[in-house]
C-alpha cells in the first residue's frame, strides 16, 4: 500500500476535540511578535480540506 507523504505526517485528531472550540487565547507569533496580528471572527469557518487546499 502506498501513502502520500501528507498521510505519513498527519497525526489522528479524535473526534471530541474537533468537536470542542478551542478556549480564546492569545497567542505569540514568534519572530513577528510586536510586528503582526492575526484575528479570527467568532464565526470563523473552515473545513478541513479546505484548509488544506483538497
Amino acid at each position: 500500500m502506498t501513502r502520500s507523504l501528507l498521510e505519513i505526517n498527519t497525526k489522528t485528531v479524535p473526534n471530541e476535540r474537533l468537536n470542542t472550540p478551542a478556549p480564546k487565547q492569545k497567542r505569540k507569533l514568534g519572530v513577528l511578535k510586536n510586528k503582526a496580528s492575526v484575528k479570527f471572527a467568532d464565526d470563523f469557518e473552515i473545513s478541513p480540506d479546505k484548509m488544506l487546499g483538497l
